[in-house]
C-alpha cells in the first residue's frame, strides 16, 4: 500500500493552475530525487505536498486520509527545507545590516530562529553541526550567517523537530563539495535511521539511499521509477551564433580595479581575514575559490563598498583608496554584482523585465538612463535565455532559478565596466549555465571580472587567474 498516493489531483493558486492531472505515489522504503531544468515545477511540486496549493481536482492519500486531512496530517509529519527560504528578515533588514555589527544587535539570533522560546537542545543542535564538521554559535544573529552556514542552519532546524519525511529542497546550494559530501553522508545516516527524504537536486552526485527519480518538464512527469533505469543524457548545447548584442562599454578608465593590501578584519578576537592581499588590474578576469567560511563573500563586500572596515584597512577600487571621500555609488555604478542573498532584496511585485532594468539605477544620484537600446538588449537576453514569456510576470511567479537568471541578465543589461559575481549560477540547470558562459566569455571580453564559485565546472573559460581562499582556524 503506498504510504502517499496523488492520483489525477490538480492544485490551483490565486486562480492559476500550478498542476493539472498529476499522478504519482511513494511506497514505503523508497526515497526520490526530484530533479528537472529551472520552472519544471520542482520546488511546485514539495509546495503542493506541503499544502501551498488548493486541491481543486483529484485524489491526495497519506496514511488512511484523504483530500484536505491527508494534506494537513501530511503537513504534521513533515519537516521541509526550501533554497526560497531565508533566515533574514527582508521587510526590516537592509543588505549591508550583516556587516553593520551595531545595526545588528536587536536581529534575531541563531538559538531564537531555532528553539523561539521552547527548551534549547543544544546537544542536539550541535551533534548536527558536527555532521558538516562546521561550528555556529547559537548566539550569533543570522543576518551574519554565510549563504553556506544559512543553509546548515534550516536544515538544522528542520531535523531538530523530528520529521518522519523530510523535504530538501535544492540543499547543496551553497554549500563547498567538502559539505556538499558531509550532506550526502548525513542523509544516508538518516534514512537508515528510518527517515524518507523527497530531495531536489541538479547534481549528480547524490545520496546513495536514494531509490527512485521523478523528472518533471513543464510542470509535466516526464520520468517516475528506479534509479538504476533512469535515462542519464546531455544533450549538446549548440551556439554556433551569438545573438545578442552588447552596447558600447563606458567608464572603463581605470588601471586597477581592486588591490587589497594587508587587508585584516576582525570582530573582537576573531579574525576573518589575515593580511589579505590582492590586486586585480583592468581587463583581468579572476576566480575566487575556498571553502564554506574562508571570507569570499567577505572579501566581494569589501570590493563592493559594503563592509564599513574597508574605510580601515588600505583598500583601492578604482585607482581610488578608500576612505579618500569617494562616493560608494560611484563603485557601486560601475560594478555589475550578484550574490546570493541580493536575491532576497528585490521587490517581488515587480516584473521581471523591470527588475532586468532596475541595474541602471544603482547610483540613485545619477541613474542611467534606460534607451531603446537598453530595453532591446534586455529582451534579446530573454530571448537567448528563451525566457520571454516570464518578461511581464511578476518576480514572485517565477521559481527560484528563474529569478536568479533575471538577476544575472540584470548584470548584463547595466553594462559595467567591472563584474563581481558570487556564486551567480545558484540553481541553474546545466543549458542555463552553459549559456552563461557563454555568454560572460563575450561579454568580458574588455571587461574586468571576479567570479566566485565552489564548483570548478562553472568558471567560464575567459577566466585566466585564480585566488585560493582558505579557513583560518581559531588559534
Amino acid at each position: 500500500m503506498p504510504l502517499i498516493e496523488l492520483e489525477n489531483c490538480s492544485f490551483v493558486h490565486n486562480h492559476l493552475l500550478i498542476f493539472a492531472g498529476f499522478t504519482w505515489k511513494l511506497n514505503p522504503g523508497e526515497q526520490w530525487l526530484v530533479t528537472g531544468d529551472s520552472g519544471s515545477g520542482k520546488t511546485s511540486f514539495f509546495e503542493a505536498l506541503n499544502g501551498k496549493y488548493r486541491l481543486a481536482e483529484g485524489h491526495f492519500k497519506f496514511k488512511g486520509q484523504s483530500g484536505q486531512e491527508a494534506i494537513n496530517l501530511w503537513r504534521f509529519k513533515t519537516a521541509a527545507v526550501y533554497f526560497k527560504n531565508t533566515v533574514m528578515n527582508t521587510a526590516t533588514n537592509y543588505y549591508q545590516q550583516r556587516y553593520n555589527s551595531q545595526d545588528a544587535d536587536d536581529t534575531l539570533t541563531v538559538r531564537r530562529f531555532i528553539f523561539g522560546d521552547s527548551m534549547v537542545d543544544e546537544g542536539a543542535y550541535h551533534s548536527i553541526l558536527e555532521a558538516f564538521h562546521t561550528s555556529i554559535p547559537l548566539d550569533k544573529e543570522l543576518i551574519k550567517l554565510s549563504n553556506g552556514e544559512n543553509r546548515k542552519i534550516l536544515i538544522a532546524r528542520a531535523l531538530l523537530s523530528k520529521p518522519e519525511i523530510l523535504i530538501l529542497d535544492n540543499p547543496y546550494t551553497g554549500l563547498d563539495k567538502s559539505s556538499r559530501n558531509d550532506l550526502n553522508t548525513l542523509i544516508d545516516q538518516l534514512i537508515k535511521s528510518g527517515l524518507i527524504v523527497l530531495l531536489s537536486s541538479k547534481q549528480t552526485v547524490v545520496p546513495s539511499c536514494i531509490t527512485q527519480v521523478l523528472m518533471l518538464e513543464n510542470r509535466k512527469i516526464k520520468y517516475a521509477g528506479p534509479v538504476a533505469d533512469f535515462p542519464v543524457s546531455t544533450p549538446p548545447i549548440s551556439m554556433v551564433s551569438f545573438p545578442v548584442c552588447f552596447e558600447n562599454l563606458v567608464q572603463n578608465d581605470f588601471d586597477i580595479a581592486v588591490q587589497l593590501n594587508q587587508v585584516t578584519v576582525r570582530y573582537e578576537e576573531k579574525i576573518l581575514l589575515d593580511r589579505l592581499n590582492l590586486t586585480i588590474r583592468r581587463g583581468e578576469k579572476w576566480a575566487i575559490q575556498g571553502p564554506n567560511g574562508a571570507g569570499k563573500t567577505l572579501v566581494a563586500s569589501l570590493i563592493y563598498a559594503d563592509h564599513p572596515q574597508s574605510y580601515v584597512n588600505d583598500i583601492v577600487l578604482f585607482d581610488q583608496r578608500r576612505g579618500k571621500g569617494e562616493s560608494i555609488w560611484m563603485i557601486k555604478e560601475k560594478t555589475g554584482f550578484l550574490s546570493p542573498e541580493f536575491h532576497f532584496y528585490f521587490d517581488e511585485n515587480q516584473t521581471a523585465f523591470e527588475v532586468a532594468l532596475s541595474g541602471l539605477k544603482d547610483n540613485p544620484y545619477r541613474p542611467g538612463t534606460i534607451t531603446g537600446a537598453t530595453k532591446d538588449l534586455a529582451r534579446s537576453l530573454f530571448e537567448f535565455y528563451k525566457i520571454e514569456h516570464l518578461s511581464d510576470l511578476p518576480m514572485y511567479a517565477l521559481s527560484s532559478g528563474f529569478q536568479r537568471l533575471v538577476l544575472f541578465i540584470r548584470v548584463i543589461v547595466k553594462n559595467p565596466p567591472f563584474l563581481l559575481l558570487d556564486e551567480p549560477f545558484h540553481n541553474f540547470d546545466q543549458e542555463t549555465i552553459q549559456r552563461s558562459k557563454h555568454l560572460l566569455d563575450e561579454f568580458c571580453k574588455e571587461r574586468t571580472m571576479v567570479f566566485i564559485t565552489h564548483d570548478e565546472k562553472e568558471i567560464p573559460s575567459c577566466v585566466t587567474r585564480r585566488f585560493i581562499m582558505n579557513k583560518i582556524e581559531p588559534g
